[in-house]
């Protein structure tokens, strides 16, 4: 894999540890990181990986991905360097690796109002649309027009409508394909830069007062169960900050998973389960997670 990806002068790092890219701050390490810069950078990276039947895992901002505590068994292809943003008129196209944050700052900056709730979730836009992202009642699949994937069985780029990606609650089809996103088209609607700032602030404010920010976390862990909110359960457990080593169950919202210091893998995992098993116990719900195990 590195022979090739060395040939094609496509970037990568080796023995790269998930302390330093994972949001959690935690983990082992990750023997080679593939970072494309263009389209065909990643899907040569994608059809060789796939080729040498290599493990591998599409990652952005690895925001709701929980990395292993050892050497992960595989290639990470990281589409961190895929940040470009253009518009033509209220249409604008991010690449996958563009952050919710900096998609939402373009936006304000040219008074464009699409993705003001989801300007606080550090996701990447394809991890956003990969797990169709949301908060304060808006979802990714709200503002989208289009998406541009990479078709892997088929070996080519598709631009596909929004309607043809089976988007529901924190799903979308590509957890059930071998498509992965490119990019992205939003439908944005012209609005004065002061109006939207001030909407993004006043979330921001929200946002800062209910969740632990200062503390390294995956966000919500679970999804809510038939719209009942899973940090609700857990509070009722009587779960706020139980913890296991250096990771806790946060005290100020129940459905965050935080690093306090020295947290692993294994900690975490194990104040899922646990959280999981009082609240079945409690309520005989059984809580799905919303983040992704490496």
């Amino acid at each position: 894999m590195q022979d090739f990806l060395t040939e094609r002068n496509i970037k990568y790092r080796k023995d790269v540890s998930f302390k330093k890219i994972s949001f959690l701050k935690l983990g082992g390490i990750c023997p080679l990181v593939v970072y494309p810069r263009s389209e065909s950078e990643f899907s040569a990276a994608l059809l060789k990986a796939r080729g040498l039947r290599v493990k591998f895992k599409v990652v952005g901002r690895m925001s709701n991905i929980l990395p292993p505590d050892g050497i992960f068994a595989g290639v990470l292809i990281s589409t961190s360097l895929m940040n470009h943003i253009s518009a033509e008129g209220t249409l604008v196209r991010a690449e996958c690796g563009c952050s919710l944050p900096a998609l939402s700052s373009y936006l304000a900056k040219n008074s464009l109002s699409a993705t003001e709730e989801l300007s606080g979730i550090p996701a990447s836009v394809g991890g956003a649309i990969y797990m169709n992202a949301g908060a304060y009642g808006r979802e990714i699949c709200d503002v989208l027009s289009s998406v541009r994937v990479f078709d892997m069985n088929a070996s080519v780029f598709r631009e596909l409508h929004k309607n043809e990606l089976d988007f529901s609650y924190r799903h979308s089809v590509f957890q059930d394909s071998e498509m992965y996103v490119a990019s992205a088209a939003f439908d944005t609607r012209r609005l004065p830069s002061g109006a939207i700032y001030e909407k993004i602030s006043k979330l921001s404010a929200k946002r800062r007062a209910n969740q632990p920010l200062t503390l390294p976390s995956l966000g919500s862990v679970f999804k809510r169960s038939n719209g009942i909110s899973a940090a609700a359960l857990i509070d009722e457990c009587g779960l706020k900050g139980y913890c296991i080593g250096g990771a806790a169950i946060s005290e100020k919202h129940a459905g965050f998973i935080v690093n306090r210091g020295g947290a692993t893998a294994a900690d975490y995992r194990k104040i899922v389960e646990i959280a999981k098993a009082a609240v079945f116990d409690s309520f005989g719900v059984k809580l799905e997670e919303e983040i992704e195990y490496l």
